[in-house]
């Protein structure tokens, strides 16, 4: 009976290790491919986990292969390839024409794989027709005024400066040439004129440039004009008459003359001269002198700066029977006398300061 047991023992373990290799044989289906990177037309193998170009499934005995298969070579310039061997048969080179007539030398640029080309040169003053790629003569985009320069090559409006300074270049119905312009500016080259214009093709001068009365416009300033001498003008001043020129002045006479007259500025109005606070016009000399109860002060040979009529009593212009009515204060003497202009004696009054002073022939001094 154990005999058995120990025969059911090793039939037990025997399985148990047959299951233990089943199971280990599960290990072996990992991918062998995987982080495999093949060149272009080739695959990784399965099974081995190599790059080849075909091979056979050995399970299903299906064979792969990359031929046939498209693919791009390394040069960006080459069109879709074959696979075929396990290389790639390149397509033919990339077609860069623009079919534009105006470029030449059109490629692929081999680094990017972009087409380029060259413009067509057609040389100075003509460019290239796009329809027919002929070189044809630079229409400047179609302005009849304007045309190529061969010096520079630069389409430049059309000078009509032969024509003068009042031309421009139009066109006119059918024809284009150079008109009259009345739009453009001009200079007459008289520096003493201002605001030239055109006008039917010439340059009209402008008005004069303007000048102070007895001067006039000479290399654009404004110049004495000795020509001018003694004509008439105007000093701007309504005190004065007969305003002449003199050397490029304009000098006038004083319009008020009489004794005791005056221009009044403002309207040119001849009147009384005025004179300040009780200051009267002395119609003898013209000048201003001092009224009855105004200021003076005694000295030889004059009136003390009083008006005529008055006499200069005790220091104030008064008359003379005023001057009678006047008491000296005390402390002083009265004294009487006179004083003479051109034969005329005036009899003054004063007060002598009884300390210092006397009376004399000409009135109070010091002793």
């Amino acid at each position: 009976m154990k005999k058995n047991y120990f025969i059911l023992f090793l039939c037990l373990l025997v399985s148990i290790m047959i299951g233990l290799i089943i199971v280990g044989s599960g290990c072996g289906d990992e991918d062998l491919c995987e982080g495999v990177s093949c060149p272009i037309c080739q695959e990784c193998n399965p099974a081995n986990g190599d790059c080849m170009s075909s091979y056979t499934d050995p399970d299903t005995e299906i064979t792969y292969t990359t031929d046939g298969q498209s693919c791009m070579s390394s040069n960006p310039c080459l069109e879709e390839g074959v696979c075929s061997g396990g290389n790639c048969q390149p397509g033919p080179q990339r077609d860069c024409s623009d079919n534009n007539p105006c470029t030449i030398n059109e490629r692929c640029d081999p680094s990017t794989g972009a087409c380029l080309s060259d413009p067509k040169d057609c040389g100075i003053c003509k460019e290239c027709d796009p329809e027919t790629g002929d070189c044809i003569a630079e229409d400047c985009g179609g302005d009849p005024c304007k045309a190529c320069q061969f010096d520079t090559g630069l389409c430049e409006p059309i000078d009509c400066s032969f024509e003068g300074q009042c031309y421009s270049c139009q066109v006119i119905g059918d024809e284009v040439g150079c008109f009259p312009d009345d739009s453009l500016s001009c200079d007459n080259e008289d520096p003493c004129t201002t605001g030239d214009y055109c006008e039917q093709g010439l340059c009209i001068s402008g008005p004069e440039m303007e000048c102070p009365d007895c001067k006039s416009c000479s290399g654009g300033e404004c110049m004495a004009n000795v020509l001018a001498n003694g004509a008439s003008c105007d000093d701007g001043n309504l005190c004065t008459i007969n305003d002449v020129c003199s050397d490029g002045y304009c000098i006038g006479t004083q319009k008020c003359t009489q004794v005791c007259e005056e221009c009044d500025p403002q309207n040119g109005a001849c009147m009384v001269k005025q004179c300040l606070g009780t200051s009267v016009c002395n119609y003898d000399t013209g000048n201003c002198e001092a009224g009855s109860g105004g200021d003076c002060t005694i000295s030889e040979g004059t009136n003390g700066g009083c008006a005529s009529g008055l006499v200069c009593c005790w220091g104030t212009c008064m008359t003379s029977e005023e001057c009678d009515l006047v008491d000296c204060p005390d402390a002083t003497t009265p004294c009487e006398w006179s004083y003479e202009i051109e034969g005329t004696y005036y009899p003054q009054k004063s007060c002598c300061d009884d300390m210092y002073e006397t009376c004399d022939t000409t009135g109070c001094i010091f002793v």
